[in-house]
């Protein structure tokens, strides 16, 4: 940047030149006189500020800039959910892990509440498995036993009842035959009027009641006696048959409720899963307070100054900047694709200065450097030189400049960002 002797010299010779220009338009001089004119006065102007520049070369550099944050953080939420509350207001000054906004964190407590439920039903789950684990071998070998025990009583109960069934209707088939004569012998008895009617009608009904439960108890035996087809041919029972099914079944459940190693490393993984997932549950319930990652001045997302990083998720090629307006929206709802605020850091504060390349080579990083302006005229700030660029940063009308970063060393004070300063820094002395 030119210094602030090089801009009245500059003026003093454009003032210069346009003179020269009145006199000739006045003397009625000719065209091809007004730029050879023309030409002589940038040159003389040109010659007067390397003479200049070239008697600064042996003092402190002077240039000028503004102070500003070396840090700027955008903060977005982690966690996606309504604002609750804002806590602070556009130019506030907030410490490192202050909280700026709660949002409503019910949903992510009834999202931790049931990750901590996962986890202790998983964590029972383990501790089942690791009790019956060093009597796996001898549980399954009982657990079989139960099963054949309960086939051999439920095939040797089908073979009881099916021969009790045959002896019921054997028996019956006795007491029926027996019936029916008895039946006939009171008929023949009545017709001699020897019994009553009423006595008939009881021998009839006795009868009719056995032949009823002498068709229950056939029903019944047939039943039993029923078969389907089974392998080769052949005809089972399907009691049997339905016993023997069960009985499979029940060896394979056994097998698969056998402990195995497999079931206790799955059993010990998903523990350590729930766990995971209760722990980043509760990470989402306190990113609920959004903070200040830093120490800073709290800006407008939408108007802030560039960013050096980001707080959260968002990334900044799709994130939404919000206003103050937009935060203040009652339960408006925000996640990590939003940037919330712009804190520019107070713990690192610089100046960006451009060096003449006159005087680049005069200065190098820790060079010390002495920082004022207007806005805090009785106040002098120690600073040093922190980086230099490699590369010119300006080049323009035979002017070249490397921008530098000074570092302020201590509080600001009544220094401000944005203000204007001058920076002197002092050649060859170091902090």
């Amino acid at each position: 940047m030119k210094t602030a002797r090089y801009i009245v010299l500059v003026v003093l010779v454009a003032s210069l030149a346009l003179g020269a220009v009145g006199y000739w338009l006045k003397a009625g001089r000719t065209v091809a006189g007004l730029r050879e004119e023309l030409a002589r006065a940038k040159a003389s102007q040109q010659s007067l500020l390397e003479g200049k520049l070239k008697s600064t070369r042996t003092g402190d550099v002077r240039v000028q800039g503004k102070i500003e944050a070396a840090e700027a953080v955008a903060v977005s939420p982690q966690v996606e959910a309504p604002i609750e509350a804002v806590r602070v207001v556009e130019g506030d000054i907030v410490e490192a892990g202050q909280v700026l906004v709660n949002l409503d964190a019910t949903g992510l407590r009834a999202d931790l509440e049931n990750c901590t439920g996962a986890m202790n039903r998983a964590a029972r789950r383990l501790a089942d498995i690791e009790r019956l684990y060093p009597q796996r071998d001898a549980l399954y070998r009982e657990a079989v036993e139960d099963v054949e025990l309960t086939y051999r009583n439920t095939v040797a109960a089908f073979r009881k009842a099916l021969a009790d069934s045959e002896r019921d209707v054997a028996r019956y088939e006795v007491e029926v035959a027996a019936d029916r004569l008895e039946v006939e012998r009171m008929r023949a008895l009545g017709a001699d009027a020897l019994i009553s009617k009423a006595d008939l009608e009881q021998a009839e009904l006795e009868l009719r009641r056995t032949e009823l439960e002498a068709e229950a108890a056939k029903g019944h035996h047939d039943d039993l006696r029923r078969r389907v087809p089974v392998d080769d041919g052949k005809q089972e029972y399907i009691r049997l048959r339905e016993a023997e099914l069960f009985r499979q079944q029940a060896l394979r459940q056994a097998e698969e409720d056998r402990i195995t190693d497999e079931d206790l490393a799955q059993a010990r993984a998903a523990l350590d899963e729930s766990r995971l997932m209760v722990a980043l549950a509760e990470k989402h319930v306190a990113a609920a307070e959004v903070k200040a990652p830093i120490r800073g001045i709290v800006t407008a997302a939408n108007d802030s100054p560039r960013l050096t990083s980001v707080v959260g998720t968002n990334q900044l090629s799709t994130g939404r900047s919000l206003s103050f307006e937009e935060l203040r929206e009652v339960g408006k709802r925000v996640g990590p694709q939003d940037i919330l605020f712009v804190i520019e850091g107070l713990d690192t504060v610089v100046v960006k200065v451009d060096v003449d390349e006159m005087d680049i080579n005069r200065i190098a990083a820790g060079n010390a450097a002495r920082i004022t302006g207007v806005g805090f005229s009785n106040t002098t700030l120690r600073g040093e030189v922190a980086a230099i660029s490699p590369k010119a940063t300006y080049v323009a009308e035979g002017i070249t400049t490397f921008e530098t970063t000074v570092k302020v060393l201590e509080e600001l004070g009544p220094a401000r960002l944005g203000m204007s300063a001058e920076v002197d820094i002092v050649v060859g002395e170091k902090q």
